[in-house]
């Protein structure tokens, strides 16, 4: 082979392993973040049952995990009207 000539199997093998390892970081930050999101609900079902346990009214235990989790009380809500993830 001549200086000149492209090698096109040789660039086609290099770009196959710059988007294979793209993928794979892109996998890795997908399922960081759906674990921090699935441990996030998970928290806030402990939590609202570790208020309610404690004596607190819905509303209350409520109110303060929306405040600690910086979120609305109706997101908090739907939330908890979702089944919590058990993995």
């Amino acid at each position: 082979m001549s200086l000149f000539e492209f090698d096109e199997q040789y660039y086609m093998d290099l770009f196959k392993e710059e988007y294979r390892q793209e993928g794979i970081q892109k996998g890795i930050q997908v399922g960081i973040s759906q674990g921090i999101n699935s441990e996030r609900i998970q928290g806030i079902h402990s939590a609202f049952e570790l208020l309610k346990g404690a004596g607190l009214s819905e509303e209350d235990s409520i109110m303060r995990i929306a405040a600690q989790y910086h979120l609305s009380d109706a997101e908090i809500r739907r939330i908890l009207s979702e089944a919590p993830d058990r993995h």
